[in-house]
């Protein structure tokens, strides 16, 4: 089972009946001003995209909602960094396939990233 299965699958418990998950990957925030960074899970769906905190000894696992924002909320991915709202999550230093999730985030929600975000998925 690959990471992004792996994500969708333990974020099942966190999502409203009928949601379905659109993409899920692993993003970090910088803590303070330190070298230390703070992973998330982040899930989007059809109808919101989702903060998650992972458990201390895996971040596989979410155990919390840190936030639930709805697509209306304006997101954009640029230079490695997505923004949900006044949120920032780094994806760039996760790299990969990460980084394209969350162009895809971003595109799909109707956000802006300048040069650096994916057109929309085809439905």
């Amino acid at each position: 089972m690959g990471i992004k299965e792996t994500l969708t699958a333990n974020a099942a418990p966190f999502l409203e009946p009928g949601e379905v998950v659109d993409e899920a990957f692993r993003a970090g925030k910088r803590v303070g001003q330190s070298t230390a960074v703070r992973v998330f899970v982040i899930v989007g769906t059809q109808e919101s995209v989702l903060v998650l905190r992972p458990g201390m000894l895996s971040t596989k696992k979410p155990k919390a909602v840190v936030k639930r924002f709805p697509r209306s909320t304006p997101m954009t991915f640029e230079k490695g960094r997505l923004t949900i709202g006044a949120d920032w999550f780094d994806v760039a230093p996760l790299g990969g396939a990460r980084e394209e999730a969350a162009r895809l985030v971003a595109a799909s929600a109707g956000g802006v990233g300048g040069g650096d975000a994916a057109p929309p998925a085809e439905a």
